[in-house]
């Protein structure tokens, strides 16, 4: 139906004619720069509202001059990286995502002095538990892993949902709308612990009216039959987001907390860090491009159950701030994505340079590869 959340397994049943179909009439400039701007939102909001940590990114001149780039920019560049070299695997969206994290280092200077504790446990003067939580677990999943596949509802074909490992895929695909309002739940538990009572709503609400329509304006125009890797840049718009994002760095790293900028041990531990997951995601591009990923989990979510699960979490938010058991919730949460942090790190590392079957090399199709 024109101007509903369809999902894309029902307005393309069939992925391979979708993309023999759109190789012929791809999308237009404006519906590419509309899913950038949908993509950038999305990141934004799962990244920045959800955490509370800036509530209203798209009301206020920070947060559409300085939040809301830094998200697109990283989220676009990083996201049609990986489209254009190989096919997205579960461990080369996550080093993407550690990537995109790490902007927490030069840009906030947070990975050296958080300034909501000035007693940090370092080592080599970065900050760990940060390091684990914040650019480990945070920025991969929610700035970048969620935001994408929740686009896929946007488009015509499963290439993220292919990436998710077997396990998630089963839980998805045996109780889709339980998990769903599961992890609805547990973002507004998170949520709750960070901001008051009104913004838990209202906030959200500004979201849900942002996003929401720009949802409904994409899909009456397109009906989501275009693949996301011909709506991502490419060529010349690339470098021009990664120019872009070098400016914003540069004028960041300069006026943005200078005082917190450290010596020499501490900016090269850093560029190793940097160092290392650049190194780990080529190796796992490399890999994307000679497997075969098994068939993806296809959401289904319309229009109706998007709302169910906005109210739910919306819902829980609230109460998690008024009663204040989100903050508590918000702690152990700390421990249980550190935990999952040095688990996902590890299965990338693994996967990247474990032993993997070499089947025949997949061949981009014209519409993924544009």
């Amino acid at each position: 139906m024109t101007g509903q959340l369809v999902p894309w397994s029902r307005v393309c049943p069939m992925e391979d004619q979708a993309i023999e179909v759109n190789a012929v009439s791809g999308p237009t400039r404006r519906h590419r720069v509309l899913f950038c701007i949908i993509l950038g939102c999305l990141s934004t909001f799962f990244a920045e509202v959800i955490s509370g940590s800036y509530p209203y990114p798209f009301t206020t001149p920070w947060g559409l001059i300085g939040v809301w780039p830094l998200y697109t920019l990283h989220t676009l560049i990083l996201a049609s990286i990986i489209f254009r070299m190989g096919r997205p695997r579960f461990s080369t969206l996550f080093i993407a995502g550690c990537i995109f994290g790490m902007y927490e280092a030069y840009i906030t200077k947070v990975l050296w002095t958080p300034p909501w504790n000035d007693e940090v446990f370092r080592v080599a003067g970065v900050a760990i538990v940060e390091l684990g939580v914040i650019s480990f677990f945070w920025h991969p999943f929610m700035a970048f892993i969620v935001p994408l596949a929740v686009a896929v509802l946007l488009t015509s074909n499963s290439r993220i949902m292919e990436a998710m490992p077997a396990i998630v895929q089963r839980w998805l695909g045996q109780g889709e709308r339980r998990v769903l309002f599961v992890l609805a739940i547990w973002a507004g538990l998170v949520m709750g612990g960070q901001v008051d009572p009104l913004t838990a709503v209202l906030a959200n609400l500004i979201a849900l009216l942002v996003i929401g329509t720009l949802f409904f304006v994409f899909m009456r125009e397109t009906e989501g039959r275009y693949p996301m890797g011909s709506l991502l840049p490419r060529g010349r718009e690339l470098w021009g987001l990664v120019g872009a994002l070098a400016v914003y760095y540069i004028i960041t790293g300069v006026f943005l907390r200078p005082e917190n900028l450290p010596g020499l041990v501490p900016q090269l531990a850093i560029v190793l860090i940097y160092a290392v997951l650049i190194v780990v995601l080529k190796v796992t591009i490399d890999v994307g491009r000679t497997t075969v990923p098994a068939q993806g989990w296809r959401p289904h979510i319309d229009r109706r159950l998007a709302l169910q699960l906005f109210a739910v979490y919306t819902a829980t938010a609230l109460a998690s701030s008024l009663s204040g058991i989100g903050l508590v919730f918000l702690m152990i949460s700390w421990i249980v994505w550190g935990v999952l942090a040095i688990l996902c790190l590890g299965f990338s590392v693994k996967d990247a340079f474990g032993a993997h079957p070499a089947p025949e090399p997949i061949e981009a199709t014209s519409s993924d590869s544009s």
